[in-house]
C-alpha cells in the first residue's frame, strides 16, 4: 500500500518487524495490538453479532491507533530502505481525513492488511501445486 504525503510517496510496511515494533512501543501482546473477535451466526450462516474475545488497541481506540499504526508502518519502511522520513503524525491524520477518515477506503484497507499480516487471510484456499509427475489421460 502506498500513500502520498507532502508530495512524496511512501510505502506501508506489513511484516513481523512492524508487529514487533508495535508490541514494543505499546507494551502489549500481539492480540492486544489488533484485538480478537469472532462472528456469531444464525443457523443459516448469517452474521448476527460479533463477540469481542480480546480488546485490542485498534478496536478499542481506532481514532487514535489507526493513524499511529500507519505512521509507524511507513516510518519503519523508510528506516529499512534507508530512505528519508519526514512525516509527522499530524500529516498522517490530515491524509486520513482527506481520504474519508478511519471509515475511508485507505484506513479500512490498511487495517485489513495489518490483520492479515498477523493472522493470515481468512478462507484462503492454497493454490494447487504441480509436482511434475502428473500424467495426461
Amino acid at each position: 500500500m502506498k500513500l502520498k504525503v507532502n508530495g512524496k510517496e511512501y510505502q506501508c510496511l506489513f511484516s513481523s518487524y512492524l508487529l514487533g515494533e508495535l508490541q514494543f512501543i505499546y507494551k502489549v501482546g500481539i492480540d492486544e495490538v489488533i484485538g480478537v473477535s469472532r462472528n456469531i451466526e444464525d443457523k443459516d450462516g448469517n452474521v448476527i453479532d460479533t463477540e469481542i474475545i480480546v480488546e485490542g488497541l485498534l478496536n478499542t481506540y481506532p481514532f487514535k491507533y489507526t493513524p499511529e499504526f500507519i505512521y509507524h508502518s511507513i516510518r519503519l519502511g523508510c528506516e529499512l530502505d534507508e530512505k528519508p522520513f519526514d512525516v509527522t503524525k499530524k500529516d498522517i491524520i490530515d491524509f486520513l481525513d482527506s481520504e474519508g477518515g478511519i471509515a475511508g477506503d485507505f484506513a479500512i484497507n490498511f487495517v485489513e492488511k495489518l490483520i492479515e499480516s498477523v493472522y493470515g487471510k481468512e478462507n484462503e484456499v492454497p493454490e494447487e501445486k504441480s509436482t511434475g509427475n502428473s500424467k495426461k489421460k
